[in-house]
């Protein structure tokens, strides 16, 4: 094995990239079998995050708040709704042993006071979906740069089959719950957060979370709300190019098959390759408004038709066109 290869495989196992590690290795993976998993959760006294009801304070000032937050060390969950109409924007915080604080719409009055409180703390804050959240919360005055802990982000780093759960996921699976709001929701923010957190430090995937996942959040934040800057004529230029292209594959199949349809349409689609040219339905799934058209279906089809060609092209101008230059 060249230096190359060893230093690569180096960083991975140094880093916990339970995944790619064996992969890279050539090795096949191990089994999950001892794996930890989450504890069956149900509504019962056995329960931790359902076992005790919150206990609610309201601040009504800033120096409330000041005050709650410096009586409370360790982890803080927050969960923020942005203002509508004439309702002010919501901020619960919740800290161990499930006490929470509402910031009433009081303390909104002087939002660099609350920026400056819970930016002290930010290294204890636990988020679901914080980059989110934060751009809520930066438009309503109170501008976080960074978190301590993103729920979204950690349960992905132990389950990467689920791709950004919601919180909801998230509080059915760890605490057979949904449709929390308010106090009961920021109280299993907390209580998620603190369960996955001891579960990235049992996984050894703590240190990946802390070196490379959490230190994007605030970097992506932050390209999200300048963007990029573009040459505004060459993308205008680009999408003359492909939108005439995406007409004369358009033309082109209607003359194919003797007739115009909208390739963009599975119904029209599927009449076209199995009603008007009649090719060969093996293998190709129904449903209830007639045969696929989807990319593997056409897989299938190759060589049957040019038309199957024409398609698949049509669809890779119709992506490029409509995802990234329009």
């Amino acid at each position: 094995m060249d230096r190359h290869a060893e230093s690569f495989l180096s960083f991975l196992r140094e880093y916990g990239f339970k995944t790619l590690l064996p992969r890279a290795e050539g090795t096949p993976r191990a089994s999950k079998k001892n794996a930890a998993e989450p504890p069956a959760r149900t509504t019962n006294a056995d329960n931790p995050i359902m076992k005790l009801a919150p206990v609610v304070e309201e601040a009504h000032t800033v120096h409330a708040v000041q005050q709650w937050v410096a009586a409370h060390e360790g982890r803080l969950a927050l969960c923020f709704t942005p203002s509508g109409g004439m309702v002010p924007p919501e901020l619960w915080v919740c800290a161990s042993g499930q006490q929470v604080l509402r910031v009433m719409a009081e303390s909104w009055n002087k939002r660099a006071l609350l920026t400056d409180i819970f930016e002290k703390r930010a290294e204890d804050l636990v988020l679901h979906d914080a980059k989110t959240t934060l751009h809520q919360m930066r438009k309503e005055g109170v501008s976080l740069a960074s978190v301590g802990l993103d729920t979204q982000i950690a349960a992905y780093l132990l389950e990467a089959n689920i791709a950004e759960p919601s919180f909801d996921d998230l509080a059915m699976r760890y605490a057979n719950t949904n449709g929390l709001v308010g106090a009961e929701a920021v109280a299993c923010v907390w209580e998620i957060g603190h369960y996955l957190e001891a579960q990235l430090k049992e996984q050894a995937l703590l240190d990946l979370y802390k070196k490379f996942e959490n230190p994007l959040i605030p970097v992506l934040l932050h390209m999200e709300e300048a963007g990029i800057r573009i040459e505004k004529s060459y993308f205008e230029a680009l999408a003359k190019t492909f939108s005439e292209e995406q007409k004369r594959l358009e033309a082109a199949m209607a003359g194919m098959v003797g007739e115009a349809f909208n390739p963009a349409s599975p119904l029209q689609l599927s009449r076209i390759l199995f009603e008007v040219l009649h090719l060969p339905t093996t293998g190709i799934k129904r449903g209830k408004n007639g045969f696929s058209t989807a990319a593997d279906a056409l897989e299938k089809l190759r060589g049957q038709h040019p038309l199957i060609e024409a398609i698949e092209a049509y669809r890779e101008v119709a992506k490029l066109l409509s995802t990234y230059i329009l």
